[in-house]
């Protein structure tokens, strides 16, 4: 992965040099790194101990990216921001799994936020969290259960639709401490 991701970001760099747009550039950046989830999520299926199959562990997680990343807006030297989700009754094993992934991930050289969460434990800690409660309006699945995902995005929804205006109003703090801390300028990573 390390020299995948040293050739790939090489590359970006001169594609940018030689004019290529910063947004094409971030979702470039977004795709290559896609690509190194789902490898590191199939791999590490195959290292996680307890699991009858990877099958198994495949049915029992889910990779989610959230934020800029959920977008497929990522920055040169940003981090990834990923959630993983498991069901309730297999906690443990997706425990192992998501060791084994950030392990791969780590040895490549990347920063990753993360957090592993089942889908009830979501809107709670949203709730808590404005950062995190803004993340997870931009989401993406980038490897395992799928039905697990889209639980979340139900889960999800049926929250903001019961807490419109408090989702409104931390996204509106979340923002204004954002511009008290670095200004209210635009183009500011």
């Amino acid at each position: 992965f390390r020299t995948f991701l040293k050739i790939e970001d090489q590359r970006l760099k001169i594609s940018h040099r030689c004019g290529a747009p910063g947004r094409q550039t971030a979702a470039a950046r977004g795709s290559i790194l896609d690509l190194v989830v789902e490898r590191a999520y199939h791999a590490a299926t195959l290292l996680v101990p307890g699991a009858d199959s990877s099958q198994d562990a495949r049915n029992n997680c889910a990779v989610v990216a959230l934020g800029g990343y959920g977008r497929g807006e990522l920055a040169p030297y940003s981090d990834l921001d990923l959630l993983f989700l498991h069901s309730n009754h297999h906690a443990l094993q997706a425990r192992s799994l998501v060791e084994q992934i950030l392990r791969l991930l780590w040895d490549a050289g990347l920063t990753v936020g993360h957090s592993l969460r089942s889908v009830s434990d979501c809107p709670p800690a949203a709730h808590k969290d404005p950062h995190f409660q803004t993340a997870l309006v931009s989401t993406r699945l980038l490897a395992g259960d799928a039905t697990l995902y889209d639980s979340l995005l139900e889960t999800l929804e049926r929250d903001r639709r019961k807490r419109t205006d408090a989702f409104l109003t931390a996204i509106r703090n979340e923002r204004d401490a954002r511009y008290i801390k670095f200004g209210a300028v635009v183009c500011l990573q």
